[in-house]
Parts: structure tokens; C-alpha cells; sequence
């Protein structure tokens, strides 16, 4: 809100030795709190390699595995951050990470359609225009009834764009 992230960064180091005092009693109620405040901070600073290396570091440690929150954001944010660094591949390899866990299938319908929507503008930007026109058709189906209800003209006109662009690749470029 304030902006001032590099100062947040300070007070985020200043969590992290605090947990650490005290043989770490706090730590594991702590942890994520300083990694979730790391993570925000250094993405809005346009630092995504330390981003990825947080959340690949969180990965290993196996904290997304164990909170339902936390199986999201991982690979979401890895997604994200990937995207950002001009690495589409693993873009989307952590992408169908994420599409392939439990958490993905239990998630709300609105999360649903939204990673859908960012799954084919990934295969888009990848020039997978045969994979984005099949996924575009697939989520149109399965969303029909969500598309229908008020509220939900963006993602209408978002995925007549993704269309618009899958039926005219050049387009794009202009």
C-alpha cells in the first residue's frame, strides 16, 4: 500500500533473526509469514530470480505439500515468476504442476477459469496455437453456464480476444 518495499525487506530480516532466537519456538508458526513477505516484496522490486529461487526453495523444503494455500501459491507464483523472466517453458511446466494437484481440482470455479485463461495465453505466447484453440474451446464448454452469469463480461471479451488471436497468429505482431 505505502510502496516502501525495500523497507519491508528490513523488517522481514528482522522476523527471520527472531525466529531463529529462542531454539526456533516460533519459527514454524512464523516461516512462511517471512517467505510469503520476501516473495511480495521482491516481485514488486522486479526481482524474479530471487523470487524463483524463494519459491524453488520452498518447493524442496516440501511447504507446499502440506497446506492447501500453500500447493497453490508455490507453483502459481513460480508460473508467474518464470513468465516474467522470459522463460515460457517452465512457465508452463509449473503451471501443469499445478493443474495436476489436488488443490487445483478442489480450487473455486472462479480461480478455475482464471488459470484457464492464463494456461491458454502461456501456449499462445509459446505459438501452440493448436493446443490454445482446443484448451480455449475445452474451457468455453466447461464454463458455459459461469460465462452466462453477470459479471463475467471481461472474461467473455478476454477469451473472444484469445480466439481472435488463435484464429490470426500474425495479428499479434502488428
Amino acid at each position: 500500500k505505502n510502496r516502501r518495499f525495500r523497507k519491508s525487506l528490513e523488517f522481514t530480516e528482522s522476523l527471520y533473526k527472531e525466529l531463529l532466537n529462542h531454539n526456533k519456538l516460533m519459527y514454524p508458526k512464523y516461516i512462511w509469514l517471512y517467505y510469503q513477505s520476501q516473495i511480495i516484496n521482491f516481485s514488486f522490486l522486479g526481482r524474479n530470480d530471487k523470487v524463483i529461487e524463494l519459491l524453488e526453495d520452498l518447493q524442496e523444503q516440501g511447504q507446499g505439500e502440506s497446506n492447501y494455500y500453500q500447493s497453490f501459491f508455490i507453483p502459481l507464483n513460480l508460473c508467474s515468476a518464470y513468465y516474467c523472466r522470459g522463460d515460457l517453458d517452465t512457465s508452463l511446466k509449473n503451471l501443469s504442476d499445478l493443474l495436476t494437484k489436488d488443490v487445483y481440482k478442489n480450487l473455486d470455479p472462479n480461480w478455475k477459469l482464471r488459470i484457464s485463461i492464463l494456461e491458454i495465453m502461456l501456449h499462445l505466447e509459446t505459438a501452440d496455437y493448436n493446443y490454445a484453440d482446443g484448451r480455449l474451446r475445452e474451457v468455453k464448454k466447461i464454463f458455459r453456464t459461469t460465462l452466462r452469469r453477470e459479471g463475467y463480461e471481461r472474461e467473455k471479451t478476454f477469451l473472444q480476444i484469445l480466439a481472435s488471436l488463435i484464429k490470426y497468429p500474425d495479428a499479434k505482431t502488428r
